[in-house]
Order: C-alpha cells, then sequence, then structure tokens
C-alpha cells in the first residue's frame, strides 16, 4: 500500500505482523512465566541477578530487532515528545482516580522480587504490550477502527484491572495511549507514554 513501510520479507512470511502467536507468547508469557520461576525460587545471589539482567538485555535486542523489521519501532523526537505529553496525562488521570477511588489497591511487590522487576515494568511490558494491544490488534487487525479501539482498549483493561474499578483506569489509560500514536501502527509514541507511566508508578511504589 502507498505510505506504508516496506516490512521484512521473512516476517512477512511467517504472518508475524499480524499474527498474535509470536507477541502473545515471547511479549506477554515468556516474560511472566520468567518472573514467576524468579518469585518461586527466591535467588538470593548477585551472580544469578547478573545472569538476569543478560538474558533481559539479549530478549531486549531481539524485540527491538523483530518491531524494528515489522515497521512498529520507528521513533522521531515529535513522537517520543507526543509520548511524553501523553505520560504525563496519564499520570495526573491516576492521581485523579486514586482520589475518586480511595480503597482500589494495584497490585503490590514481594521485596525479593524489586531487583528482577525493573526492566521489565519499565521497558519491555510497555514495548510489548502496546505492539499488541495498539499495534497489532487495533491497528493491523481492525485497521484503526472504532471497534478496534474498543476491543484493544477493552482488552488491555480487562489485563491489568482484573474485574475492580481499575478496569475504568485502564481502559481510559489504553485510550489515551492510542491517541498518542494518531492512527498509525507505529507506536513509539504510546510506548513512551507507557514507559513514563510505569517508571513513574515502580519507582513511587518500591
Amino acid at each position: 500500500m502507498e505510505g506504508e513501510v516496506s516490512l521484512n520479507p521473512r516476517i512477512d512470511s511467517h504472518g508475524g505482523v499480524c499474527n498474535l502467536k509470536f507477541p502473545i507468547w515471547f511479549g506477554l508469557v515468556l516474560p511472566q512465566v520468567a518472573l514467576w520461576f524468579i518469585g518461586f525460587i527466591r535467588p538470593n545471589n548477585q551472580t544469578f541477578l547478573v545472569i538476569w539482567y543478560v538474558l533481559t538485555f539479549f530478549y531486549m535486542f531481539v524485540s527491538y530487532k523483530y518491531l524494528a523489521a515489522a515497521s512498529y519501532l520507528s521513533p522521531s523526537p515529535s513522537k517520543i515528545f507526543v509520548g511524553l505529553l501523553g505520560g504525563v496525562f496519564v499520570l495526573i488521570l491516576e492521581v485523579v482516580f486514586s482520589e475518586l477511588f480511595p480503597n482500589i489497591q494495584g497490585s503490590q511487590l514481594s521485596p525479593n522480587m524489586v531487583p528482577f522487576i525493573p526492566l521489565y515494568a519499565c521497558v519491555c511490558g510497555p514495548v510489548w504490550e502496546e505492539v499488541l494491544f495498539r499495534g497489532i490488534l487495533n491497528k493491523r487487525i481492525f485497521n484503526g477502527s472504532s471497534l478496534g479501539l474498543i476491543i484493544s482498549s477493552l482488552g488491555f483493561s480487562l489485563l491489568h484491572g482484573y474485574l475492580s474499578s481499575l478496569i475504568i483506569l485502564y481502559f481510559l489509560m489504553a485510550l489515551i495511549f492510542t491517541f498518542c500514536n494518531r492512527g498509525e501502527a507505529d507506536v513509539s509514541a504510546s510506548i513512551v507514554a507507557h514507559i513514563v507511566v510505569n517508571t513513574v508508578v515502580f519507582f513511587l511504589n518500591i
């Protein structure tokens, strides 16, 4: 299609652009299984922590190669600026929401998990969630339609809010993240916004 960035033929041939299998298994399930394993064995060893971060950086490298080739990640100064504004707006929304619903609590981190969480919570998680919900589900599969906006935002909110009032907050967050991308499959702007939000929230809660 005219105006579309040419995609990597190898990724196209495997259906990687619209196929949900790779983003779900590699982007969402694999990190959760790894974090569950860490929480289960509760390591208290610096060597193990170093190995964890080496594997995490490798994971990030593989993710970047795939996402750049599939045209989901093409940052620019303007997209970064929009993402920063979107992140600030979401943080303001969270403050307002916490005032309206003071008794609603999010998930709490176990102290022994804190050293292992930062890169996933602040970078890997936001990147893959934006690709899955905003890039693939909303834009690639539903062509950025209103139905795609609703389905992708609802899926995102259910993933985070479970069956509590937090669903409302995460649905609104998803809408803001979507608007950050201004109708593009490139989710660089919403990734920046999501990273800003997760980073601030993470370091305020440790």
